[in-house]
Parts: structure tokens; sequence; C-alpha cells
């Protein structure tokens, strides 16, 4: 009897402590954890919403010392479980939606490999068929680093593989990050959130830049609804 499952969605993530103590997003301790919260909350509900069955390995179940031996055990884990093909997310992209993961699925129908790149030159999806998952291969990537997306279609090249990539978006590992994020011209319900968070604990001038103010997420959400998580 064949046992093999086609695709799963692995979420690869660090828990919402360690990441509050490593990446600072806020000088304000509840702050920052509240972000994380939110920011982790929002990849399970989009994990859940992608119909895919999905697994969550945190630093507490990840097996590895370094970053790259972590995520190659963690998606052979996903194989080891009879599927043929994973898609990887983390939990630091906020514009990541079940469309996105839909899209990824469907180019996995007819590639192998398929990558989400981010703004700083890391990925924010990977999307891989087992038949060219190479786990001591993958794992030397450079990992976190910004040549990451380079080594990557090094690695293509060298198993002669197109890579597909997605359209590029932002993740946030800094305060930077979340400035630039809450800045950009799209709103969503999830921004909504953050805004608010920061009005209840009256965070104002250090992430709300001109036209985020308290004042104008008011005006927007008046003239209209937001566009989807």
């Amino acid at each position: 009897m064949n046992l093999s499952k086609d695709i799963a969605l692995l979420v690869f993530s660090n828990t919402v402590i360690k990441d509050s103590r490593e990446k600072e997003l806020s000088s304000n301790l509840r702050v920052n954890m509240a972000v994380h919260k939110q920011l982790f909350a929002k990849t399970i509900a989009t994990a859940r919403k992608s119909k895919l069955p999905y697994f969550v390995l945190t630093n507490h179940n990840q097996k590895g010392i370094t970053f790259g031996e972590r995520i190659s055990n963690a998606i052979q884990e996903v194989y080891d479980k009879g599927y043929q093909k994973v898609i990887v997310i983390g939990g630091d992209t906020p514009d990541l939606n079940n469309h996105i993961i839909s899209d990824a699925q469907l180019q996995l129908k007819n590639h192998t490999l398929v990558f989400g790149p981010s703004v700083d030159g890391g990925v924010f999806l990977i999307g891989i068929d087992r038949n060219v998952f190479n786990k001591e291969k993958f794992q030397e990537l450079d990992w976190r680093k910004q040549s990451l997306q380079y080594s990557i279609q090094q690695f293509c090249n060298e198993i002669q593989q197109d890579v597909v990539w997605l359209n590029e978006l932002q993740d946030i590992d800094s305060k930077h990050d979340l400035i630039y994020f809450l800045n950009m011209t799209n709103l969503s319900f999830f921004k909504i959130r953050l805004l608010l968070l920061f009005k209840e604990i009256k965070i104002y001038s250090v992430f709300l830049i001109h036209s985020y103010s308290i004042l104008n997420v008011r005006i927007l959400l008046l003239r209209g609804p937001p566009s989807s998580i």
C-alpha cells in the first residue's frame, strides 16, 4: 500500500519568548513581547487557512546546532512522515498570506524548488521536493546572511534544477523593519491591530510616522475596508 502523501506546511520558528529576547522590535519590553506574539499568532492563523497539513517546530523541538542543521533536520522530519514536498515558512513575515502559500503549492506541482525572497537577502518561504533535497548541501547554504539568495541559486545550478522565485516580501527582524512595515502604503487588519496596540500602550512617536498616526488610521477605517491579511 502506498502511504506517501503530497505536500505539507512546516512552520519553522523560535518561540515568542526566545524571539523577544533576540530581536528588539521596541525598547518597551511590553510592546516587544506583544508584537512577537502577534507575529507568531498570525503565522499560525495563516498556516491554518492554507488548508494544508502543517507542523510547528520551534527551538524547543528543533534538532541541530547551526541554523542550517536545524532547518534541514526539520524538513527531513516532515519527509519522514511520508510527504513528498514541504513548504517552510517562518514567523516574522506579516504580509505572508494563504494566497502566497497557495501560489507556492501550485508552483511545486511543476517545479521542484520554490523560494520567497525577503528584502534583506534572506527568504520567507522555501518549497522543496524530496527528490532534490540533499540535507548535507542544504544545511551548508548561507543561512542568516545577506548572500543566502545567491547561495540558493548556486545550489540550484549545481543540482541542475530551475528555481521559482516568488514576489519579494519584508520580514521583521529589527525596529527599522517594523517602522518600515508600519509605514508601507497598504493597510491590513494585522497592521491595524499593531497600531491599536501601540495606542493602548501609548507608544506613538517611535513607530507612527507621518501618514500612519492613530488619527489617520481612524480616517482610513471610515473610508473603507482594508486589504485582507
